[in-house]
């Protein structure tokens, strides 16, 4: 509807900042580690009575990375099983149908379609049977420019 746009600036503006915000946290985790490893490194050879490697910054930096991608990877992992957990349909869509179907007086189709009655087709016109229509459309759904909702 007349949101959307606004919806998808919010979007975008949020992505944005959510972005930059895990690029600062996952550069200064980095940052972290590579001083950690190096004060490391520095500590033990000194503590062997031999000089620090000479590639010090490269072998401390190589391993920061390696601690930040194992960071990132359990994180990824986390964020996806809690993905899993949510429900695959949303729920002022689930709570649509459910009221469609109290209306009509039956439980929803699997394929999401309200039961509702229809004409028969007797002379009278009077007796009604179950038949499905189409879900009514919600404010989320494209319009495509057109009132009946249909593609160009």
């Amino acid at each position: 509807g007349r949101a959307l746009p606004k919806a998808t600036s919010l979007y975008n503006a949020a992505a944005q900042i959510f972005s930059s915000i895990g690029t600062a946290v996952v550069t200064t985790i980095l940052v972290q580690r590579t001083t950690r490893h190096a004060s490391d490194l520095v500590q033990s050879a000194l503590a062997s009575g031999a000089r620090p490697p000479a590639n010090l910054a490269l072998i401390a930096g190589t391993a920061a990375v390696s601690d930040v991608f194992k960071l990132l990877t359990v994180g990824t992992l986390i964020a996806g099983a809690i993905a899993l957990l949510l429900p695959r349909q949303s729920l002022k869509r689930i709570n649509q149908q459910g009221a469609q179907a109290a209306n009509a007086g039956g439980p929803p189709a699997p394929d999401g379609r309200a039961p509702v009655t229809a004409p028969v087709g007797t002379a009278t016109g009077t007796e009604r049977a179950p038949a499905f229509a189409a879900p009514a459309p919600s404010n989320d759904a494209p319009t495509y420019g057109r009132r009946d909702n249909s593609r160009p």
